[in-house]
């Protein structure tokens, strides 16, 4: 097909982070480009993720703070009952509307993208057919079902969804994702959590501190199974505080409705030793995983190899075809928000700018947000054990920081693995706001910094933030403060010393 007869510069397919980054900076680039995008802009991280989540977890600290009002020194409150789940939800409502208006198609159309809510399948490696109608970017342009767009570049932007194990019986007794828990109607009377995932951590806790009664349940002996074991454990030992029931080394075996209730079996151990259980509940929340989205699209006749779902692509976000590109949870990487814009940012230097540029995920941080939150940045001990890197490690808890006490969040600490030569290789923080936290470290991994390099800012006080100085300092002052140190000093400046 010559140029001159494609309809668009670049064809953008699905409407989260990665592919709104890819348009709007297209566009703004006087890029001919057209977005399509099936439900709405936004994505999952709008509507069903992140902003949502994080809402709720918000309503739901401040309502456990209430609870335990007398920890704080102040009069302690009697709450009875559970909260109204409408009124919850419906904030969760107003602030996803808040942030919408960012994300729609009136403000992408005003960047200039042809946007069309439509889904749609690849005939070609250069055509794109839409079906399902929708409506087209620019006033009075139509996108009738059946319309077909072409483009020498492409971006597949298309996400991922939750993931249903074939659990027998599941399907039957019926379940909910985290497409469905943020529109309840009514709190549950208690909840079942099938997956120790972050979205698995954070919807069992946010629950159980709105005083319902949750249990967790996963295959592995600790939750957030990515994370090193006594890091993860620190989150883990909250929720069991909070009252979670975990259930662990638990694989479910299926799931039967009796006498109104769900059941899920579950077989804990294996072999000889394992053991079988009932759990029963009144809704199962599935966080088992994620798939990406790639069904539907016709990536077979593009000539787009997909493996068990993802896209794979290279370092510059190409996929098994040259001219066409896959960002976000499509393409499996790093399944998260900011990555996907990220990665957007690198497909318009190399489509749109024709400049180097490649993937780093070595410096993709990613936090979960229970509480404490556990925030992450390059390697932790089990990635690096795993790539045979030679480390060494700095541990230091919040139980030495005042402002930590002040606030009731002693209890996390911070791991900074350090190579041979000092420098920062990965940090990971269990506390108190550590997604905030983790920012100076993400400098450090990126810039390779030497450990030293925390002693050097001045840290105002009293702050979480001066954990940096006071791990550095830990590591660091045997160095400095030792007899042949003293000794020397004697030598050179006469010091009489001390008794």
């Amino acid at each position: 097909m010559s140029s001159k007869k494609y309809t668009h510069d670049l064809i953008v397919i699905g409407g989260g982070s990665g592919g709104l980054t890819v348009a709007a900076g297209a566009a703004q680039l006087g890029v001919r480009t057209a977005l399509i995008e099936k439900e709405h802009l936004g994505g999952d991280c709008l509507y069903y993720g992140c902003v949502p989540s994080k809402t709720l977890i918000k309503s739901a600290d401040t309502w456990a703070s209430a609870r335990r009002a007398a920890e704080y020194g102040l009069p302690e409150l009697k709450i009875p009952g559970l909260p109204d789940a409408d009124n919850v939800m419906s904030r969760v409502r107003s602030v996803i509307s808040h942030i919408e208006p960012h994300d729609s198609p009136e403000r992408f159309r005003g960047l200039g993208v042809d946007v069309y809510l439509s889904s749609g399948e690849f005939t070609g490696p250069h055509t794109f057919r839409l079906s399902g109608g929708g409506s087209a970017g620019s006033p009075g342009q139509q996108s009738p079902d059946g319309a077909v767009l072409s483009a020498p570049k492409f971006v597949l932007a298309t996400g991922s969804s939750p993931f249903v194990p074939p659990i027998p019986g599941l399907q039957e007794a019926g379940y909910i994702t985290n497409r469905d828990i943020f529109s309840l109607k009514k709190m549950p009377k208690n909840l079942i959590v099938i997956g120790g995932g972050p979205i698995g951590v954070e919807m069992a806790q946010t629950f159980a501190r709105l005083g319902i009664p949750v249990t967790l349940i996963d295959m592995s002996d600790h939750v957030l199974i990515r994370e090193d074991r006594d890091m993860a454990e620190i989150v883990q030992d909250a929720l069991a505080a909070d009252g979670v029931r975990l259930e662990l080394n638990a694989a479910v075996e299926s799931v039967r409705s009796a006498g109104g209730k769900k059941i899920v079996r579950v077989r804990q151990g294996a072999g000889e030793t394992s053991s079988v259980k009932d759990i029963e509940g009144d809704l199962i929340l599935v966080a088992a995983g994620r798939r990406g989205n790639t069904d539907g699209l016709g990536l077979d006749k593009a000539g787009v190899q997909v493996e068990r779902s993802y896209i794979p692509t290279d370092r510059t976000l190409r996929t098994s075809v040259k001219h066409i590109y896959a960002c976000g949870d499509v393409n499996g990487k790093f399944l998260f928000t900011h990555a996907a814009g990220a990665e957007g940012s690198v497909i318009i230097r190399r489509a749109v700018l024709h400049l180097p540029a490649a993937m780093s995920y070595e410096h993709i941080p990613w936090s979960t947000y229970s509480d404490p939150e556990l925030a992450s940045v390059g390697y932790n001990e089990k990635r690096a054990a795993e790539e045979g890197i030679d480390y060494r490690v700095i541990t230091t808890g919040f139980d030495e920081n005042d402002r930590a006490w002040a606030e009731k969040s002693e209890g996390g600490r911070i791991k900074i693995l350090l190579d041979r030569k000092d420098r920062v290789i990965g940090v990971q923080i269990a506390a108190a706001h550590a997604g905030e936290l983790i920012a100076p470290a993400i400098f450090a991994v990126r810039k390779s910094w030497k450990i030293s390099e925390f002693l050097s800012p001045v840290f105002p006080y009293p702050t979480l933030s001066e954990i940096y100085r006071k791990a550095a300092g830990t590591y660091l002052s045997p160095r400095l403060f030792n007899p042949k140190v003293r000794d020397i000093l004697r030598i050179l400046f006469r010091y009489r010393g001390t008794a």
